[in-house]
């Protein structure tokens, strides 16, 4: 199991002010759209956002990674650590809450980043684009969305999946790092080659 502490993956990646903005923009805007459980602390914000950073420090993602999709992208993690680490710079966010996507776009102007945010459930499904990378937080994967990754990845693409699995029958070549951060409970990243 490998071990990782938040501050040492904000202070390794990310700009603090930078951080700090984002997280404060999320929190205000909780009150009106529900973005995430109002029984997280802003620490708890920390530690997702330096969570998000782990697939740079297992050098998954890289300045040469290609583009990127993040599925489901919620208010923005693993998305806006991402681009905030400056790792990656062609990141497109699904969304289908209209609410949140609106926030996002929002958000990415608030902090002056560039992406594409695609709106609604059949945004995702439509969008003839090809990406190198496919995230996804927590999103529960079944063979109608394994399809639409399949559709929406180049060639040698690959998924980085935040969560306890993937289905073995959709993703055969699935990869687990099992990891700790801050001493919370064990937790998995998954990375598995899209074909």
């Amino acid at each position: 199991m490998t071990k990782f502490e938040s501050e040492n993956l904000i202070e390794k990646y990310l700009e603090k002010e930078k951080l700090e903005l984002y997280l404060g923009e999320v929190v205000k805007a909780n009150r009106s759209f529900n973005l995430y459980s109002r029984n997280l602390k802003i620490n708890d914000l920390r530690i997702m956002a330096a969570e998000s950073l782990i697939p740079i420090e297992l050098e998954w993602i890289n300045g040469k990674c290609g583009s990127i999709l993040d599925i489901g992208s919620g208010w923005g993690i693993p998305a806006i650590p991402l681009l905030l680490s400056e790792k990656t710079t062609d990141l497109t966010f699904t969304e289908r809450s209209q609410k949140k996507a609106d926030f996002l776009i929002l958000l990415l102007s608030r902090l002056k980043l560039k992406a594409k945010v695609i709106k609604g459930e059949t945004g995702f499904h439509e969008n003839s684009a090809k990406y190198s990378i496919i995230t996804l937080r927590r999103v529960a994967i079944d063979e109608k969305l394994a399809r639409a990754i399949r559709r929406a990845a180049s060639d040698n693409a690959y998924l980085i999946y935040f969560g306890p699995g993937l289905p073995q029958e959709l993703f055969p070549s699935a990869q687990a790092v099992t990891y700790s951060i801050d001493r919370l409970p064990t937790r998995h990243l998954i990375r598995a080659e899209v074909f």
